[in-house]
């Protein structure tokens, strides 16, 4: 019963299937001995063509028009003779190469194709929203990292902003000493008592103008930032303010009396030798100016310890949120998915470009007959051109010959 079933699914009878095949060995050799006898005859043509180095007449070549005749009707009388059983075998094989292509993913109508195509979408989905995720975590890190900046960008302004402040209420404290007279020594002295060491963080910081360049930061951003940058500074800024101007105060109330002689006596010198009290008096300005001039060291060495510390603690707050943001970056494999590029040409002068990148490639270090394959198309149409048109390409890398053949 199966057999039966079998054999009614096969493209041919059994029966039929089997004459012809029984033919084959006939067919076979009766094809051979045509090719045998064929050959032989073209032979002795060939053998009589070298011995006289050419066809030298007529005659000999009218023997050959009438054998190469001949010899395609040979050839089909054999495709005749073969055709039952190789057009019988191409049947047979379509119909497995036919039951294979209904399941075959390369099939576009097959229902794996179509499954396929399924899972393509999905991957591909799941490759957007991954993407997605990735652009939001990426942006996200750029606007952590510019967070970090402007702060440690703010820190170190505004540093330079009360180091400004400082450095001018000092040489204001300074320059009361250094135009100390005997006429306005009490005033004088009174002021550099007096001299408040009170910064005016509030006032002074509000006169800061930011001029940091952001990308991705709001204004409620960097508002959020100064909140929690600003207050810390300015009660840092106020204690060193503090401490600072009073240890001038202390030293220059020291240095009154002191100061006080010194100027008493250059006027009683003045009045005996005047010279004497001038040479007095420029080494007095003297020893201010190298006083003046090792105060300025100290306080361009505080600046910078004070600007070091700031950068480094800008450092660390930057290096703490690089760890937090390579925490929080987003894994980026799609399991089971291959993804590759694929050319999508918007213009034909795309070709143009592509073909360049192939020739520089690859195309330049293949030989000419591997090129004339690849190119088949294109020199065919031209050899057509010229042919038809008389259009002929000028290059000396080409060239054109004449192609004889016997009708």
């Amino acid at each position: 019963m199966n057999t039966q079933v079998q054999t009614q699914n096969l493209p041919i009878r059994v029966e039929e299937f089997t004459s012809i095949l029984q033919t084959a060995p006939n067919m076979l050799s009766t094809n051979q001995q045509s090719v045998s006898r064929c050959n032989n005859a073209g032979q002795g043509l060939l053998d009589t063509i070298e011995a006289n180095g050419e066809i030298d007449s007529d005659e000999l070549d009218a023997k050959i028009a009438d054998f190469i005749q001949k010899a395609k009707i040979t050839v089909k009388k054999m495709n005749e003779r073969r055709s039952p059983l190789t057009q019988l075998l191409t049947r047979i094989s379509k119909e497995f190469t036919t039951l294979e292509t209904e399941i075959n993913y390369t099939n576009k109508d097959s229902i794996t194709a179509k499954l396929q195509l399924h899972r393509n979408k999905y991957a591909e989905k799941k490759l957007a929203e991954i993407k997605k995720k990735e652009d939001a975590a990426k942006k996200q890190r750029e606007i952590e990292n510019e967070k970090s900046e402007y702060r440690s960008d703010l820190s170190m302004s505004l540093e330079a902003h009360y180091a400004k402040f400082l450095d001018d209420a000092s040489a204001d404290l300074y320059k009361l000493f250094n135009e100390l007279t005997l006429s306005n020594f009490d005033a004088n002295s009174d002021q550099i008592e007096g001299f408040s060491n009170v910064y005016p963080a509030l006032n002074h910081f509000s006169l800061y103008k930011d001029s940091f360049l952001s990308v991705h930061l709001t204004n409620e951003d960097k508002i959020a930032i100064k909140k929690q940058v600003v207050p810390g500074m300015m009660e840092s800024c106020k204690k060193r303010f503090a401490d600072s101007i009073q240890n001038i105060k202390d030293d220059l109330i020291m240095k009154l009396s002191s100061r006080k002689r010194e100027l008493q006596e250059i006027e009683e010198l003045s009045k005996k030798d005047a010279e004497a009290a001038k040479r007095v008096t420029e080494t007095a300005k003297q020893r201010e100016a190298e006083a003046e001039k090792q105060r300025e060291i100290t306080r361009k060495k505080q600046e910078e310890e004070d600007r070091l510390k700031a950068q480094a603690k800008a450092a660390e707050a930057e290096l703490l949120n690089s760890f937090n943001n390579t925490a929080e970056m987003v894994p980026t494999n799609i399991p089971d998915a291959k993804v590759t590029k694929k050319i999508k040409v918007n213009n034909v002068k795309g070709f143009l470009e592509i073909y360049q990148m192939w020739f520089l490639s690859d195309g330049m270090d293949m030989t000419i007959p591997e090129l004339e394959k690849i190119h088949k198309r294109m020199i065919t149409l031209c050899e057509k051109r010229a042919n038809k048109d008389g259009e002929l390409l000028t290059s000396a890398f080409i060239e054109y010959i004449d192609d004889v053949k016997a009708k």
